[in-house]
């Protein structure tokens, strides 16, 4: 299986996950319901943004030049459409269940608006998570390859 099909997978589920958690504060927990958007938004930032770094950091050593890398943009990108589309399809069918609040947005909203704002939620923090991480590990690469310089 590819790994952009495996992560849009879970970043699609907790994407369902967070949603459901926000809908069932809203109709529970009204009055204190305001502090699940940040907790939910940050969660989901910083599982990506990790993801992404890690992704990064396995992708220096790969490379001799410490300029270049793989480019992790088009896995990044299929991934983040699919999780945006595909989280919005599953979220509008399983809205129509009874007791589950999921935002009750239409079909056209849920592949349209909410789609492509999760792309770009996805992507931004994926894409930031991939360049820290290169940085970290070619950091870590030249403090290496100078310290056996400066032994011999």
């Amino acid at each position: 299986m590819k790994t952009w099909v495996l992560r849009a997978a879970a970043i699609g589920a907790l994407i369902l996950i967070l949603r459901a958690a926000l809908g069932f504060a809203t109709v529970h927990w009204p009055t204190q319901a305001y502090l699940v958007p940040p907790v939910c938004l940050f969660l989901l930032l910083t599982t990506i943004g990790w993801w992404g770094t890690a992704d990064g950091r396995a992708d220096r050593p790969t490379q001799l030049d410490l300029e270049t890398g793989s480019d992790l943009t088009i896995p990044w990108l299929k991934t983040a459409a699919a999780a945006g589309f595909g989280s919005g399809l599953v979220a509008w069918i399983l809205d129509r269940m009874p007791g589950l609040y999921l935002g009750d947005y239409g079909i056209v909203e849920e592949l349209t608006g909410n789609a492509a704002f999760l792309t770009l939620l996805i992507l931004t923090p994926a894409l930031l998570g991939v360049a820290v991480g290169r940085m970290l590990a070619g950091r870590r690469r030249r403090t290496t390859s100078d310290l056996r310089s400066a032994r011999r």
